[in-house]
């Protein structure tokens, strides 16, 4: 027979983890919502500095805001730098944000190889060409 003590403990644990993913949830979803909003409005090219902000402070998905930014690349390049300097500051060991950076700063600047070989040192089965 378990104990009173025992059974609180794992009582306490439960709810701990159900309050967890709660919170996982409502965050993937928040996450969710910023990233639509953000794309509707640069696909009508009025997307801002601000609304990026809002993504980053709203998703903390490295992956969700390295997709966009490689995304959004061509047709805000500052937009999408940002974006993706947020992913490679909270993810600073991670292949997706590397990249989307890489993506992001103008061909041939040495900001864009220096991201080009952080990614391709972190994937080297990547095959995209090195930025000239």
């Amino acid at each position: 027979m378990t104990s009173i003590p025992g059974r609180a403990a794992v009582v306490a644990i439960a709810l701990a983890g159900l309050a967890f993913g709660l919170s996982w949830r409502a965050d993937a979803a928040s996450c969710e919502h910023h990233r639509q909003s953000f794309l509707k409005l640069a696909l009508r090219e009025q997307a801002t500095a601000d609304d990026a902000r809002s993504l980053a402070d709203h998703c903390a998905d490295t992956e969700q805001l390295a997709a966009v930014a490689a995304g959004y690349a061509r047709t805000d390049r500052a937009l999408a730098e940002q974006l993706a300097e947020v992913a490679v500051d909270r993810a600073p060991e991670t292949f997706a944000p590397w990249a989307a950076l890489a993506l992001s700063r103008p061909a041939g600047s040495a900001g864009a190889l220096v991201a080009w070989r952080r990614a391709k040192a972190l994937n080297p089965r990547w095959t995209l060409p090195a930025p000239r």
